[in-house]
Order: C-alpha cells, then sequence, then structure tokens
C-alpha cells in the first residue's frame, strides 16, 4: 500500500532470508530498514514487526560473538536502538520501557 508499506516489507524479506540461513543478507536488509524506520518520530502499524527484526539483529550479534569470541558491541548497539524505539514510541513511563532496560541490563 503505497510507499509506507516498503519499509513492512523488506522487513519481512530479511526475515525470510534469516530463516534461509542467509544471516549476512539479512543483516544488510535489517540495517538499512531498520535504522530508516526507527528514525521516524511517531510508531508505525507494524510496530510489533519492527521490535521483532531488532530482536534478530540482535541474536545474530551474539551468535557472531559467540562464534568469533568478540565482545557483544553489535548486540549492545542493537539493544540501546531499541531502547530507544520503545522510549519514543511507547514512552519514558511505560512498562515496556522499563522491560527494555531489564533485557539491556542482562546482556551487559
Amino acid at each position: 500500500e503505497g510507499y509506507d508499506e516498503k519499509p513492512r516489507l523488506l522487513v519481512h524479506f530479511a526475515m525470510a532470508a534469516l530463516d534461509k540461513g542467509l544471516h549476512i543478507d539479512a543483516m544488510c536488509i535489517f540495517k538499512s530498514t531498520v535504522e530508516r524506520i526507527c528514525a521516524s518520530p511517531n510508531a508505525p502499524g507494524y510496530f510489533a514487526e519492527v521490535l521483532h527484526a531488532i530482536d534478530a539483529r540482535i541474536i545474530i550479534n551474539v551468535r557472531e560473538t559467540c562464534s568469533h569470541q568478540d565482545d557483544l558491541a553489535g548486540a549492545l548497539e542493537d539493544m540501546k536502538l531499541r531502547l530507544g524505539v520503545v522510549s519514543l514510541w511507547a514512552g519514558n513511563r511505560s512498562v515496556a520501557l522499563a522491560r527494555e532496560f531489564y533485557r539491556t541490563g542482562c546482556l551487559h
């Protein structure tokens, strides 16, 4: 449905790439698409799908960290992105934001 649906389709395309084991391709699509969506001051109608995509990025980063024994910088960066998005879109006093702080603390 027009230009507004293009980022949503790209999120689904990236998830399909991830399902097929194409982690690098999925990360490239996620990076360009998710960050563009998250720059918007208003939550899109597919808010939950965006959070799911950010979660997928975090999981990929953690798996890469475990296999290469790097630090968790990429995963933490994505957690901060998710935290910022929830704060912006759900509000600073939301239960969802408190949950995001907890998740970030657990990962850190």
